[in-house]
Protein backbone atom coordinates (compact mmCIF):
# COMPACT_ATOMS: atom_id res chain seq x y z
CA UNK A 1 0.00 0.00 0.00
CA UNK A 2 1.60 3.26 -0.86
CA UNK A 3 1.45 6.32 1.27
CA UNK A 4 1.71 10.17 1.04
CA UNK A 5 3.36 12.41 3.98
CA UNK A 6 0.95 14.81 4.78
CA UNK A 7 1.83 18.38 6.33
CA UNK A 8 -0.82 18.06 9.05
CA UNK A 9 0.08 16.78 12.57
CA UNK A 10 -0.66 13.79 14.53
CA UNK A 11 -2.87 14.87 17.34
CA UNK A 12 -2.00 12.16 19.90
CA UNK A 13 2.01 12.07 18.74
CA UNK A 14 2.76 14.89 17.24
CA UNK A 15 4.43 13.61 14.24
CA UNK A 16 3.40 14.08 10.44
CA UNK A 17 0.95 12.07 9.35
CA UNK A 18 0.57 9.60 6.42
CA UNK A 19 -2.16 9.34 4.46
CA UNK A 20 -2.59 6.44 1.79
CA UNK A 21 -3.57 6.04 -2.15
CA UNK A 22 -7.36 4.77 -2.21
CA UNK A 23 -7.89 5.59 -5.82
CA UNK A 24 -5.03 5.74 -9.21
CA UNK A 25 -5.87 6.52 -13.30
CA UNK A 26 -3.56 7.78 -15.50
CA UNK A 27 -4.71 10.52 -18.19
CA UNK A 28 -5.92 8.98 -21.67
CA UNK A 29 -2.62 11.06 -22.70
CA UNK A 30 -0.63 8.73 -20.21
CA UNK A 31 1.52 12.12 -19.40
CA UNK A 32 -0.26 12.43 -16.28
CA UNK A 33 -1.16 10.13 -12.99
CA UNK A 34 -4.18 11.24 -10.30
CA UNK A 35 -4.35 9.61 -7.00
CA UNK A 36 -6.73 10.27 -4.69
CA UNK A 37 -5.92 9.69 -1.22
CA UNK A 38 -7.90 8.37 2.35
CA UNK A 39 -8.32 12.30 3.48
CA UNK A 40 -10.26 12.96 0.42
CA UNK A 41 -7.60 14.76 -1.38
CA UNK A 42 -6.12 14.70 -5.25
CA UNK A 43 -2.29 13.95 -5.78
CA UNK A 44 -1.59 15.18 -9.18
CA UNK A 45 2.01 13.70 -10.63
CA UNK A 46 3.69 14.22 -13.29
CA UNK A 47 4.29 10.90 -15.48
CA UNK A 48 7.76 11.48 -16.97
CA UNK A 49 9.28 13.57 -14.43
CA UNK A 50 7.82 11.98 -11.47
CA UNK A 51 7.27 15.16 -9.59
CA UNK A 52 3.86 16.70 -8.23
CA UNK A 53 2.05 18.92 -10.06
CA UNK A 54 -1.13 19.17 -8.07
CA UNK A 55 -2.02 18.57 -4.26
CA UNK A 56 -5.71 19.69 -3.40
CA UNK A 57 -8.94 19.16 -1.46
CA UNK A 58 -11.36 17.32 -3.40
CA UNK A 59 -13.91 15.75 -1.18
CA UNK A 60 -15.06 17.11 2.21
CA UNK A 61 -14.63 16.17 5.78
CA UNK A 62 -11.66 13.73 4.35
CA UNK A 63 -13.69 11.23 3.24
CA UNK A 64 -11.87 8.70 1.26
CA UNK A 65 -12.31 8.37 -2.28
CA UNK A 66 -11.99 5.08 -4.01
CA UNK A 67 -13.47 5.46 -7.50
CA UNK A 68 -11.78 7.47 -9.95
CA UNK A 69 -12.22 7.43 -13.65
CA UNK A 70 -10.82 10.09 -16.10
CA UNK A 71 -12.62 10.47 -19.51
CA UNK A 72 -11.01 9.05 -22.78
CA UNK A 73 -12.48 12.01 -24.82
CA UNK A 74 -13.39 15.03 -22.66
CA UNK A 75 -10.73 14.84 -20.40
CA UNK A 76 -13.12 15.22 -17.35
CA UNK A 77 -12.97 13.61 -14.36
CA UNK A 78 -15.27 11.56 -12.28
CA UNK A 79 -14.47 10.56 -8.42
CA UNK A 80 -16.94 8.88 -5.98
CA UNK A 81 -16.29 8.76 -2.24
CA UNK A 82 -17.47 6.82 0.93
CA UNK A 83 -20.31 9.12 1.65
CA UNK A 84 -22.02 8.63 -2.01
CA UNK A 85 -20.63 11.79 -3.24
CA UNK A 86 -19.84 12.04 -7.04
CA UNK A 87 -18.32 14.33 -8.30
CA UNK A 88 -17.37 15.82 -12.22
CA UNK A 89 -14.57 17.81 -12.90
CA UNK A 90 -13.88 19.35 -16.07
CA UNK A 91 -10.36 21.30 -17.02
CA UNK A 92 -7.57 22.27 -14.73
CA UNK A 93 -9.83 20.19 -12.09
CA UNK A 94 -12.71 22.82 -11.86
CA UNK A 95 -15.61 20.82 -9.84
CA UNK A 96 -18.56 21.25 -12.58
CA UNK A 97 -21.28 19.21 -10.77
CA UNK A 98 -21.66 17.53 -7.30
CA UNK A 99 -24.23 15.26 -6.55
CA UNK A 100 -25.01 12.60 -3.76
CA UNK A 101 -25.48 8.81 -5.55
CA UNK A 102 -28.03 7.53 -2.50
CA UNK A 103 -25.78 4.03 -2.47
CA UNK A 104 -24.31 4.51 0.85
CA UNK A 105 -20.82 4.65 -0.78
CA UNK A 106 -19.22 4.65 -4.00
CA UNK A 107 -17.31 1.71 -4.33
CA UNK A 108 -16.13 2.45 -8.58
CA UNK A 109 -17.10 4.35 -11.36
CA UNK A 110 -16.96 3.97 -14.90
CA UNK A 111 -16.88 6.42 -18.00
CA UNK A 112 -19.25 4.71 -20.91
CA UNK A 113 -17.52 4.84 -24.83
CA UNK A 114 -17.62 8.47 -25.85
CA UNK A 115 -18.17 9.51 -22.29
CA UNK A 116 -21.67 10.71 -22.72
CA UNK A 117 -22.56 8.59 -19.65
CA UNK A 118 -21.15 6.90 -16.74
CA UNK A 119 -21.66 4.65 -14.23
CA UNK A 120 -21.18 4.08 -10.27
CA UNK A 121 -21.43 1.04 -8.41
CA UNK A 122 -22.65 1.51 -4.71
CA UNK A 123 -22.60 -0.05 -1.38
CA UNK A 124 -26.29 -0.04 -1.90
CA UNK A 125 -25.87 -3.26 -4.42
CA UNK A 126 -26.59 -1.45 -7.42
CA UNK A 127 -25.25 0.03 -10.28
CA UNK A 128 -26.56 3.36 -11.17
CA UNK A 129 -26.16 4.84 -15.14
CA UNK A 130 -26.06 8.70 -15.30
CA UNK A 131 -26.29 11.20 -18.27
CA UNK A 132 -23.11 13.24 -18.00
CA UNK A 133 -24.80 16.15 -20.15
CA UNK A 134 -27.58 16.28 -17.48
CA UNK A 135 -25.79 16.09 -13.91
CA UNK A 136 -23.54 18.97 -15.66
CA UNK A 137 -26.53 20.98 -16.19
CA UNK A 138 -28.55 20.23 -13.03
CA UNK A 139 -27.91 22.47 -9.88
CA UNK A 140 -30.20 20.76 -7.23
CA UNK A 141 -29.30 16.69 -7.68
CA UNK A 142 -29.47 14.55 -10.24
CA UNK A 143 -31.62 11.27 -11.33
CA UNK A 144 -29.90 8.16 -12.55
CA UNK A 145 -31.08 6.89 -15.78
CA UNK A 146 -31.21 3.56 -14.68
CA UNK A 147 -30.62 0.74 -12.19
CA UNK A 148 -28.90 -2.58 -12.44
CA UNK A 149 -30.09 -4.01 -9.60
CA UNK A 150 -29.30 -8.19 -9.21
CA UNK A 151 -26.08 -8.27 -6.93
CA UNK A 152 -26.56 -10.04 -3.43
CA UNK A 153 -23.71 -7.24 -1.94
CA UNK A 154 -22.14 -4.60 -2.67
CA UNK A 155 -20.97 -4.12 -6.00
CA UNK A 156 -17.03 -3.26 -6.01
CA UNK A 157 -16.02 -2.99 -9.83
CA UNK A 158 -17.80 -2.09 -12.39
CA UNK A 159 -16.33 -1.36 -16.45
CA UNK A 160 -17.83 -0.31 -19.58
CA UNK A 161 -16.86 -2.36 -22.65
CA UNK A 162 -14.69 0.44 -24.75
CA UNK A 163 -16.87 0.21 -27.69
CA UNK A 164 -20.21 -1.78 -26.95
CA UNK A 165 -23.09 -1.41 -24.51
CA UNK A 166 -21.95 -3.86 -22.52
CA UNK A 167 -21.21 -3.08 -18.53
CA UNK A 168 -19.16 -5.84 -16.54
CA UNK A 169 -19.59 -5.51 -12.61
CA UNK A 170 -18.33 -7.47 -9.89
CA UNK A 171 -19.21 -7.92 -6.31
CA UNK A 172 -19.03 -9.07 -2.58
CA UNK A 173 -21.77 -11.70 -3.56
CA UNK A 174 -18.73 -13.60 -5.50
CA UNK A 175 -20.19 -12.88 -8.88
CA UNK A 176 -19.30 -11.41 -12.16
CA UNK A 177 -22.75 -10.42 -13.56
CA UNK A 178 -22.68 -8.61 -17.27
CA UNK A 179 -25.15 -6.08 -18.31
CA UNK A 180 -26.91 -4.42 -21.27
CA UNK A 181 -27.38 -0.69 -19.90
CA UNK A 182 -29.89 -0.11 -23.01
CA UNK A 183 -32.56 -2.37 -21.34
CA UNK A 184 -33.63 -1.04 -18.19
CA UNK A 185 -34.84 -3.72 -15.53
CA UNK A 186 -34.46 -6.02 -17.75
CA UNK A 187 -30.42 -5.49 -18.49
CA UNK A 188 -28.90 -8.40 -17.16
CA UNK A 189 -27.23 -10.86 -19.63
CA UNK A 190 -25.28 -13.11 -17.55
CA UNK A 191 -24.09 -14.18 -14.37
CA UNK A 192 -20.47 -15.42 -13.96
CA UNK A 193 -20.01 -17.95 -10.53
CA UNK A 194 -16.80 -20.12 -10.64
CA UNK A 195 -15.20 -17.41 -7.19
CA UNK A 196 -15.09 -18.60 -3.90
CA UNK A 197 -14.44 -15.15 -2.52
CA UNK A 198 -15.79 -11.66 -2.85
CA UNK A 199 -14.76 -10.15 -6.64
CA UNK A 200 -13.22 -7.18 -5.77
CA UNK A 201 -12.47 -5.63 -9.81
CA UNK A 202 -13.44 -6.49 -13.18
CA UNK A 203 -11.62 -5.48 -16.71
CA UNK A 204 -12.64 -6.06 -20.18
Amino acid sequence: TASYPDNSRNAQFGKPRRVFFTAMQWSPTGRKVLCATSNGEFVLFNGHAFGVEMKTAAHEDGKPCKALAWGRRTDAVLSGDEGGTVKLWANNFTLAAEFDSNQRAVRDIAWSPGDHKFCTAGQDGSVRIWDAERVSQTSDGADFETKLEGHGGDVLGVEWHPSKALVATASQDRCVRLWDPRKGADSQLAVLESHTEPVSAVAW
